[in-house]
């Protein structure tokens, strides 16, 4: 007879993940700052800054989570990590190319 598993292991959240998704924000914000009050160029620096960042953990984070079997979780917020920042970035050029 098998026996069935007392209580079934529960994914991990990747902590890259969470640091891109957070960074990713925190540049998202520095970009509307930036856009709202273009007098302070040390918005758009943390910005890019920030930008980058989140993209690198990103990465890091996709590959953790593929290399782990199963065991970690996180992929949306590490693909939206990546992705957010450089939404933001386009529509902060579009806005500034339009003016």
């Amino acid at each position: 007879m098998a026996q069935i598993p007392s209580s079934v292991p529960e994914k991990k959240m990747n902590s890259s993940a969470n640091g891109s998704l957070i960074l990713a924000l925190v540049s998202v914000i520095m970009f509307a700052i930036f856009i709202t009050r273009p007098v302070s160029r040390i918005y758009m620096t943390l910005g890019e800054f920030s930008a980058l960042i989140a993209t690198i953990l990103g990465i890091i984070a996709l590959v953790q989570i593929k290399r782990s079997a199963g065991v970690q979780k996180g992929k949306g917020w590490a693909i939206l990590g990546i992705v957010l920042p450089y939404i933001a970035l386009f529509i902060f050029v579009s806005r500034a190319l339009l003016q």
